[in-house]
């Protein structure tokens, strides 16, 4: 089925879904002008391709993304990136507001391309719906990984249109693997990642850097 026609089905076996094989959430108490590495163990055997949500109230009433450079808040005083290792979920959390504060966080985590392991559920909600007709969902066009970018690297999604949801996480030679893009705002990666009606462009000089990318057709 063609990405036009699919866009119109709510599920489409042509496209799969997203798996979450990693959730969790918690609260780290940051005094002002001052930050804290938080090491979350994970448990799996790879390292997770991790999206986090913060916010400064514990209903997440206002909330920001990660990346790296890390997403502020609107004032400008408060930062937190993220990334894993193949032991944890990293959370560093800058505080600049003037007072002690409290940053709440939400995390999950996907299972790279190239990885194929063994996982356990994410819910314990197995007396309600897992799918729900009321929701459209995601559907995942394209998924993989770059190799170590020495110079500019390209994808052809060939869609005629810039897709609006996309998600990329940038891997490095120390183990860790952080998100860097996650399509609701511009590129954080310094410029290096470039997306237009046909092609996703990655731009690297050093050799050192990787990339996991996820397209989605527009909904």
């Amino acid at each position: 089925m063609s990405p036009e026609e699919a866009n119109k089905t709510l599920l489409n076996t042509d496209y799969p879904l997203d798996k979450i094989v990693y959730m969790d959430s918690g609260s780290i108490l940051v005094p002002n002008n001052n930050s804290i590495f938080t090491y979350i163990p994970h448990s799996l055997s790879f390292i997770p391709l991790v999206t986090v949500t913060w916010s400064l109230t514990p209903n997440f009433e206002t909330s920001f993304s990660t990346g790296f450079p890390p997403y502020r808040d609107i004032s400008d005083t408060s930062a937190v990136t993220v990334w894993a290792t193949i032991t944890d979920l990293v959370i560093y959390p800058l505080n600049d507001t003037g007072s002690t504060k409290t940053y709440y966080w939400r995390a999950y985590g996907q299972m790279p391309s190239d990885v194929n392991d063994e996982t356990g559920h994410t819910s314990n909600a197995t007396g309600n719906f897992v799918m729900n007709t009321d929701y459209n969902y995601s559907k995942l066009y394209l998924n993989d990984k770059t190799p170590y970018i020495a110079s500019p690297y390209i994808v052809s999604h060939n869609l005629g249109y810039i897709p609006r949801q996309v998600s990329i996480w940038r891997g490095n030679l120390d183990g860790e693997i952080e998100p860097v893009f996650d399509g609701t705002t511009e590129p954080t990666d310094n410029s290096r990642i470039i997306i237009d009606n046909t092609n996703l462009y990655f731009y690297s000089t050093s050799g050192s850097s990787y990339y996991y990318y996820r397209i989605y057709l527009d909904e």
